[in-house]
């Protein structure tokens, strides 16, 4: 889903209409919700909004999706495991108890945006119309009253978008819903499906995260072999280190935007991911550094939903694979570093998973580096040809069987280039 912001002028006459309306969607809105509360369902609650006064200037579809509204709200407050929300912020409502704002300014701290749903028999959506080249959007309250809303100059590529989807609105290929507040015009859509007739079937693209480095590898199944053609990693542990959360969110975008660009030229079918849901909130027992690293510092979702917005954009297939113990096999199996080694065993194990749909090729044959075994051999671990217990087993010896970077470099040349530019704290790392 993508969400355009653009600030919007009109009159003051019309701005005045505007509140107004936004009072009343507001009224809809919280009444909605208390219903919700009361566990009362859509058609209950819109029958009782029918009985509502001072919302006579707002037609049916205005009150459906204010309900709407609220049923989000609601289910939002649920899944963030909120007690209770307080429309107009908690802060506002405080200062107001403390004197510091006055009663007026607190009820328009409480209006809510006016929300229309889109709808493609409607050309995109019933309330409003793009005019793009004209820098405007037509804000269509009811057939007799129109209200322009002008914009001003924007982004190249934000304007490629706007004019895109209006054209597919127009032709009723596509839908978007609006939002208006006092100052900004909200446009949401889904992102544009781009073909792509040179994907290759077998070729794919697997990615392994963790807070200090990102690793990328892109292979190509043949027969019962998997043929390695490009590899390369992030290293993120300079970006960590800045204060500037900005920064660090602009260079995890940009990271996403050059991955899947990668991706999309080297022509692969899939994207697969390993799926770390089950780590959000959790506590790993390691510390309340390593607490704070995975599941407050650490820009995963940001860089998922980048992910998984652009590949879209190309057609690109990402599948989630679950991630148990693809690190310890990937080093075991190759002699790229770490997160690269990992990568390739996330990859091998989503597309036979996945793609395949072979749930027998979630662990591959048992075949360990040469290297690994004389080591342990060395120090006297009993072998197992069982990856499971082989994990326990040096877990337990707390034997090293991760590849660093030096080991890496010693079979495979590596190339190293800032992100984009030379002021970027990103440097990316390819294995050729």
């Amino acid at each position: 889903m993508i969400t355009i912001k653009l600030p919007y002028t009109t009159s003051k006459e019309e701005k005045n209409f505007i509140d107004e309306i936004r009072r009343q969607t507001s009224i809809v809105t919280r009444y909605a919700y208390n219903r919700f509360l009361e566990e009362k369902d859509e058609k209950e609650t819109r029958l009782l909004c029918k009985d509502l006064k001072s919302i006579n200037d707002i037609d049916s579809w205005f009150v459906q999706c204010a309900i709407k509204e609220a049923k989000q709200i609601k289910n939002s407050q649920e899944a963030l495991k909120i007690d209770k929300i307080i429309f107009g912020k908690k802060f506002n409502f405080y200062k107001r108890i403390e004197g510091k704002i006055s009663k007026e300014e607190l009820k328009q701290f409480r209006l809510m945006s006016i929300v229309s749903q889109g709808e493609k028999d409607k050309n995109g959506n019933r309330k409003f119309d793009l005019d793009i080249d004209n820098n405007k959007i037509i804000f269509k309250f009811n057939k007799n009253k129109h209200i322009d809303l002008f914009f001003p100059k924007v982004k190249k590529n934000y304007k490629r978008k706007l004019i895109k989807l209006q054209e597919l609105s127009n032709k009723k290929e596509y839908c978007y819903q609006v939002r208006i507040d006092k100052n900004y015009i909200y446009i949401s859509f889904d992102e544009f499906r781009e073909e792509n007739a040179d994907l290759v079937d077998e070729r794919f693209a697997s990615i392994d995260m963790n807070p200090n480095y990102i690793g990328v590898s892109i292979q190509q199944k043949d027969r019962n072999k998997f043929e390695i053609l490009k590899t390369f990693y992030y290293d993120l542990k300079k970006l960590n280190k800045n204060k500037n959360n900005n920064k660090i969110n602009n260079e995890i975008i940009m990271i996403s935007k050059n991955i899947v660009n990668i991706v999309n030229n080297n022509c692969c079918k899939y994207l697969i991911l390993e799926n770390l849901d089950h780590i959000d909130g959790k506590n790993h027992n390691k510390g309340r550094w390593f607490n704070k690293l995975i599941n407050n510092d650490w820009k995963r979702t940001l860089f998922v939903d980048n992910v998984v917005k652009r590949c879209n954009e190309f057609k690109i297939v990402v599948k989630k694979v679950y991630s148990q113990y693809s690190s310890f096999i990937g080093n075991l199996q190759y002699d790229y570093f770490d997160p690269i080694s990992s990568s390739l065993e996330v990859g091998r194990r989503g597309y036979g998973v996945l793609v395949q749909r072979d749930k027998k090729q979630f662990y591959p044959r048992f075949d360990v580096k040469d290297s690994m075994t004389d080591l342990w051999k060395e120090y006297g671990v009993e072998f197992i040809e069982d990856w499971k217990e082989l994990y326990r087993r040096v877990k337990n010896s707390k034997l090293r069987y991760r590849v660093s970077l030096e080991e890496s470099m010693k079979v495979h040349s590596l190339r190293v280039f800032s992100m984009n530019n030379i002021k970027s704290d990103v440097f990316v790392n390819s294995f050729l």
